[in-house]
């Protein structure tokens, strides 16, 4: 058996697993508390109870909604305080989504639902695109001919501050509501600024802590014990401080994990970071996926 052959039935033999996550995460919502909220109730219930006050909240709202009545089966609670419930359909989850101000209004005053997004990488995308002009999203929807409203966001990946002088494009992350948008974009590109552009799926990357800077530290920067540890020199302060931030003077940069001077702790070709990435690989079973799995065969 050739090498590509091995690798083809390996693959075979994977995607229904895969697959079956993914119809699996398309049933699922997550819940977390309001940050403006000074107490989360919802992380003293446990998982049995959380089911049956969201259960509850559906019946609340009264005989029009019966058609979900008792969809939420399952929950897990986060390490941050979110929960991830399971519901009995993809229909009801979605159903949960468009009527959140709704549901949350008799589930709990002090919780708020993320919605489901689907992220990808857009290379080369001129810099006249506006991110925060709502209008552009919808022009990227039409002359992309997407679904409207599957568009949620568009980001600018690097600082503005960081760009080069003359500098045309730069690479963007867009996020989707959808699978079938998001695998659209990869297969048939995005029309933005008036200019074709590509997008590929975004690989798992390990978090890093943005006080200490550790990578995969388990835990997020409000919760961080550690000193503060600038991300860019490598000294005991905030990085939005730090006055070493010009470009130009990168020889005073010094990385918090490698230790390496001239690069900063956020720089991509740190070996820290790299040997991070191939770890998160090798814990993703979709890190070889060109597509969002669905049940499409090209995906």
């Amino acid at each position: 058996m050739t090498y590509a052959a091995a690798l083809k039935g390996n693959v075979l033999l994977s995607h229904p697993s895969n697959l079956a996550r993914a119809k699996a995460r398309e049933r699922q919502i997550l819940i977390d508390g309001d940050p403006q909220a000074e107490q989360n109730a919802l992380t003293e219930l446990t998982e049995q109870e959380l089911v049956a006050k969201a259960n509850e909240a559906i019946d609340i709202l009264g005989d029009d909604h019966s058609h979900i009545s008792r969809a939420f089966v399952g929950a897990k609670k986060l390490a941050n305080g979110g929960i991830v419930f399971d519901l009995e359909t993809v229909e009801a989850a979605r159903w949960i989504q468009a009527n959140k101000i709704a549901f949350l209004s008799k589930f709990s005053g002090t919780a708020m639902i993320k919605d489901r997004a689907l992220s990808v990488i857009v290379e080369y995308v001129p810099l006249n695109h506006s991110p925060d002009v709502l209008a552009e999203m919808g022009k990227i929807e039409r002359d992309s001919k997407l679904p409207s409203g599957s568009l949620i966001s568009t980001r600018w990946i690097k600082p503005v501050h960081r760009r080069t002088a003359g500098q045309k494009s730069a690479h963007i992350i867009v996020k989707f509501s959808s699978t079938e948008a998001t695998n659209q974009s990869i297969r048939e590109g995005l029309i933005i600024a008036g200019k074709r552009t590509w997008a590929r799926r975004m690989k798992r990357e390990p978090c890093r802590c943005l006080k200490c800077q550790a990578y995969n530290a388990r835990h997020i920067a409000a919760e961080c014990n550690s000193h503060e540890t600038c991300g860019t020199c490598g000294d005991e302060h905030r990085t939005a401080d730090c006055q070493e931030s010009d470009p130009k003077r990168c020889h005073r940069y010094k990385c918090a994990n490698c230790n390496m001077q001239g690069q900063a702790s956020w720089d991509r070709t740190c070996p820290t970071f790299r040997a991070a990435c191939v770890a998160a690989e090798k814990s993703d079973p979709e890190h070889t996926y060109r597509f969002f799995p669905d049940e499409h065969l090209w995906t």
